[in-house]
């Protein structure tokens, strides 16, 4: 099942295994086909309409970004490029879906600003950094088993909030 395979992708890459990004980024691939096949989200819906099962599907463009990520060599800089625009088609979807919250629509909104670096004031990683810690230390009180969409809404939220942080480091690199 693609929900399976792509779960693996992700605890693959969230627990930092070496992986053959190639072919990692091959199983994204097909994934994202069988979604457009499947018009698995629509612009229509919101966060509550999504299948449970699906909504794992969200991550997909930051999954594929840290993949890219993983990959050295003289593809580097075409590659942050492309994790640029995977970070950023991220942070659209998830906001569509009204998973940005007011905290961090504010940061993003300051980082828009500084179009070329997306540089942030120390208060804003200071604000990002507790928001990381609060829905972490939420995630760890409760289980995927109790509620799903609850389970991977905070898991989508740490990760808006991790992209946010890390998109300064990708323009600098």
């Amino acid at each position: 099942s693609s929900i399976l395979l792509f779960n693996k992708v992700i605890n693959s890459v969230k627990e930092n295994q070496d992986i053959n990004t190639v072919n990692t980024i091959d199983i994204i691939n097909s994934i994202e086909e069988y979604i457009k096949k499947e018009n698995i989200f629509s612009v229509n819906e919101e966060f509550d309409d999504l299948d449970p099962q699906n909504i794992i599907f969200l991550l997909i463009p930051r999954i594929k970004g840290e993949c890219l990520l993983k990959e050295s060599g003289k593809n580097r800089i075409s590659n942050l490029s492309k994790v640029i625009v995977l970070y950023d088609a991220f942070l659209s979807l998830t906001n569509s879906y009204k998973l940005i919250d007011s905290v961090l629509k504010k940061i993003l909104k300051k980082q828009k600003t500084n179009k070329d670096t997306r540089i942030i004031d120390r208060e804003s990683k200071i604000e990002l950094y507790n928001e990381e810690k609060r829905l972490s230390s939420e995630l760890n009180n409760f289980g995927i088993k109790e509620d799903v969409k609850k389970y991977w809404m905070t898991n989508i939220k740490i990760y808006i909030s991790k992209t946010i942080n890390e998109l300064p480091y990708l323009f600098q690199e």
